[in-house]
């Protein structure tokens, strides 16, 4: 994948691989999906979140993704000995990259993304209200990349 930048500085090269990670992730979901991923490590890649099949992609983020990130993080808190989880998971979800098969419509998914913490977003673009998003995304200091390529699966 070919990422442009639409809001937010230029991303590394390991940002970039982190989210082919996950837009190949978000791919092999079904409609409506979202993939949440971060790099625990270098060179690893793990998927922390999912929604998918819903009726749209805020429910896929708000009502599965999300809390499953969130779940994930703070077991990785409780397994380290963190006696800080709320840091932790906030710290982690900040440098996870949420990604969407098919373009956000309405600003609401990066103001849902926003409110979690998560601050990288990569969607494929292709709306009517793109700039809508981009300057939502910009507002809220949101990292924001576009595709160019949709991975709608029904």
């Amino acid at each position: 994948e070919d990422f442009s930048i639409r809001t937010g500085p230029e991303w590394s090269p390991e940002t970039i691989e982190l989210a082919r990670f996950g837009v190949f992730a978000a791919k092999a979901l079904k409609s409506n999906a979202i993939a949440i991923v971060e790099s625990p490590s270098e060179g690893r890649y793990r998927l922390i979140g999912a929604g998918q099949g819903q009726p749209n992609r805020i429910e896929s983020i708000a009502k599965l993704a999300i809390p499953r990130a969130r779940s994930v993080l703070e077991s990785d808190a409780a397994a380290s000995g963190s006696g800080e989880s709320e840091t932790f998971v906030s710290s982690r979800l900040s440098e996870a990259i949420l990604v969407s098969d098919a373009f956000f419509p309405f600003p609401d998914a990066i103001e849902s993304a926003a409110a979690a913490g998560i601050r990288n977003v990569v969607e494929p673009g292709g709306s009517l209200r793109d700039g809508e998003v981009s300057a939502k995304a910009k507002e809220l200091g949101v990292n924001l990349a576009f595709t160019g390529r949709r991975h709608f699966r029904h």
